[in-house]
């Protein structure tokens, strides 16, 4: 059975889930038989280690306060040594869970029997009694204060062995605990490390199957699919990828088909524009010739108005076959196939000026050109653009004898934008939208001579360089058209 990826992840978090589960459990038993053993050293033996220095310390004391009141002669220095036997006694309260309690009960007996004898012999002392009574009493002392000692020795005294065995203990259930985490570690170390080497190469050689597949789909090459083996993700992004390449065969040849019909109609379609121009031409050199005939050979006998008529023929003819030339220009510049090299626009800019200068050199006009000003895209069609903007920033300046016209570039939103400025008559900016339409002109044609194709012109090339264009303009304060032109545009 094969797993998908999304199995294989959840088997490498469970296995890490299931090891942080042993590691706490080992820690949490080891930590509880430690915390035992360390509860009976502190309960048991560190109570006796504490208490032996503190009972032989108080023993002492009540004996000597014995010899201190006999020395002194002073019966009431006794009241003293029945404080320091409370003391004493008070001792063994706290610490009953340490030290068993009839070894506590003897030595209580034995130290209160110790407390009798003393006192007693201390009072004969005090009032200078003698006699072997009072040397019997002494020994009887003595014998009392020997067996306290034994009885207090029995309560204090440490088992040492127990204690060493206690920590020993300790020390080995840490032992067996880092023992055990640190197994459990490494099994579920190299489980996870097997499992995520499986995942690893599996998805490595999945991916680079996908990789070199979908390479050969981006280059166009759809026969052969991807071949990913599995039931993961993987293999199914495979499947999908295959039924996409299927589907890009298909439309590849569908547009194979469609691009060998389009040609033929566009080569239909261009012969029937050649044909149709020079069919209309015909007749148009035709009327333009029999009006010029008519003028020459009537001569004298035309009068003004029929002489008018005839001029009104033969510009209509004229204009005529200008429109007829504007629009098979305005139709090559959408099928001639574009060649992408750097540009130097300035360069470009200058020489459209300098031709315009040569037109009309009485007119008067500074021109400011930005240096530097490149692009990429087609040197003919770029330089069309310029032709036409700056010509019509010419044309319609004329009426000012200080003219400026203004050619340049700048960054707008990480965006290279071309500008063509004058301020010339300029135009109401409601009617912007039918700038670039064609035939469509905002200006009478008497006022402003042009076939208001071009701008249309501009506006096709523009696109096929992958830019946008527009204006801005006021009535007689002149206007600005921008575009821009994206380097990684193809044409179509």
């Amino acid at each position: 059975m094969r797993l998908n990826f999304r199995a294989k992840l959840t088997a490498l978090v469970g296995i890490a889930a299931v090891a942080l589960l042993l590691v706490i459990v080992v820690g949490a038993t080891s930590a509880r038989r430690v915390d035992s053993q360390l509860e009976a050293v502190q309960q048991y033996y560190l109570p006796r280690l504490e208490l032996g220095p503190k009972l032989e310390g108080d023993f002492e004391q009540l004996r000597r306060s014995f010899q201190d009141a006999v020395a002194a002669r002073d019966r009431d220095a006794l009241a003293s040594a029945a404080e320091l036997k409370s003391t004493l006694l008070g001792r063994l309260d706290p610490v009953r869970g340490a030290v068993a309690p009839a070894d506590v009960s003897d030595l209580r007996v034995a130290i209160e029997d110790y407390f009798a004898a003393a006192r007693e012999v201390s009072e004969r002392l005090i009032a200078d009694e003698t006699g072997e009574d009072l040397i019997g009493a002494m020994a009887r002392m003595q014998e009392k204060q020997q067996r306290a000692r034994e009885r207090l020795e029995r309560v204090t005294v440490v088992d040492r062995p127990g204690l060493a065995n206690a920590f020993a203990t300790i020390s080995r259930a840490e032992e067996v605990a880092g023992t055990y985490r640190l197994w459990i570690s490494l099994s579920c170390l190299v489980a996870a490390v097997a499992l995520s080497w499986a995942l690893s190469r599996g998805v490595l050689r999945s991916l680079s199957e996908l990789g070199a597949g979908l390479e050969r789909f981006g280059e166009g090459h759809f026969d052969k699919g991807v071949d990913v083996i599995g039931g993961d993700e993987l293999a199914e992004v495979a499947k999908q990828a295959n039924r996409m390449a299927r589907s890009l065969a298909r439309l590849s040849r569908e547009r194979e088909r469609a691009e060998v019909a389009l040609k033929q109609s566009n080569r239909e379609l261009e012969a029937f524009s050649y044909s149709v121009a020079h069919d209309l031409r015909a007749p148009l050199r035709a009327i333009n010739g029999f009006s010029r005939a008519l003028m020459e050979d009537l001569g004298e006998k035309v009068d003004g108005d029929l002489k008018d008529l005839l001029n009104r023929i033969g510009a209509a003819a004229q204009r005529m076959g200008e429109l007829i030339d504007a629009l098979l220009a305005m139709s090559r510049v959408s099928r001639v196939e574009l060649q992408r090299e750097r540009v130097d626009l300035t360069r470009a800019a200058e020489t459209t000026v300098r031709q315009l200068r040569a037109i009309t050199p009485n007119r008067g006009v500074d021109f400011s050109n930005q240096p530097n000003v490149v692009a990429e895209g087609d040197p003919a069609l770029l330089r069309a653009v310029l032709d036409n903007l700056l010509g019509n920033a010419w044309k319609f300046t004329g009426a000012r004898p200080d003219a400026h016209i203004s050619f340049g570039c700048s960054l707008q939103e990480g965006e290279t934008v071309y500008f063509v400025k004058d301020d010339g008559a300029g135009f109401d900016m409601a009617h912007a939208s039918k700038l670039f339409t064609p035939f469509q002109r905002l200006h009478q044609a008497g006022e402003f001579p042009g076939t208001g194709i071009g701008l249309a012109t501009v506006q096709r090339i523009v696109q096929r360089h992958g830019g946008r264009i527009w204006a801005e303009g006021k009535v007689r304060e002149g206007a600005a058209f921008y575009f821009t032109l994206s380097p990684g545009a193809q044409g179509t």
